[in-house]
């Protein structure tokens, strides 16, 4: 599949405990069930949200055209209780160098608990399998030990830290850079 397919048409994707599909307006209330708490947004580019209208308007820039060339985020649905519980998706792709980026969100209530590993690990099979990637990588903030887990369960590699790569909440920060190359 190239960009502007995928672009068109996210694709539904599966794992043992997860319903992964596009993320739609009507996630709005269990987005901000999450987002609205500190220790989630502590490691994300974005700011917690005080309001449903944060979150109203969260969704309407990342499902809107404003967002260039990224793709929209899958929508992480735990199948037994049909809950939106988290996000992850391609937070770049840059299709003639054969890479991507992998970025994700889960709700505080399902830490610890591989919900995450899951979808990452399917998202990346799918970016190699559908999208013909070659490379997939992943940047999280060096105090961020949990997602590191995630990315080292997958078989990421730590590539390097990229000092004070990213301003983020009125500091610049380190990031760890994760990556997996096809095999």
């Amino acid at each position: 599949m190239n960009k502007q397919e995928l672009q068109r048409h996210l694709p539904t994707l599966e794992t043992e405990r997860l319903i992964l599909r596009p993320l739609t307006h009507g996630d709005k209330e269990d987005l901000f069930e999450y987002a609205s708490r500190d220790e989630v947004s502590r490691f994300v580019p974005w700011s917690t949200h005080e309001s449903i209208e944060d979150t109203d308007e969260f969704l309407h820039f990342i499902l809107s055209s404003e967002r260039g060339e990224r793709l929209s985020p899958w929508a992480m649905i735990e199948k037994d209780s049909g809950k939106m519980i988290g996000t992850i998706d391609y937070v770049s792709w840059r299709e003639s160098h054969r890479n991507g980026e992998i970025g994700y969100a889960l709700s505080s209530d399902y830490w610890g608990k591989g919900y995450t590993t899951e979808a990452a690990k399917r998202v990346v099979q799918f970016g190699f399998e559908e999208m013909n990637l070659h490379k997939v990588t992943a940047q999280v903030l060096v105090e961020n030990l949990q997602s590191q887990r995630v990315l080292q369960k997958i078989g990421m590699k730590l590539e390097g830290v990229l000092q004070e790569h990213m301003y983020m909440k009125g500091a610049f920060r380190d990031m760890a850079l994760y990556g997996i190359v096809k095999k």
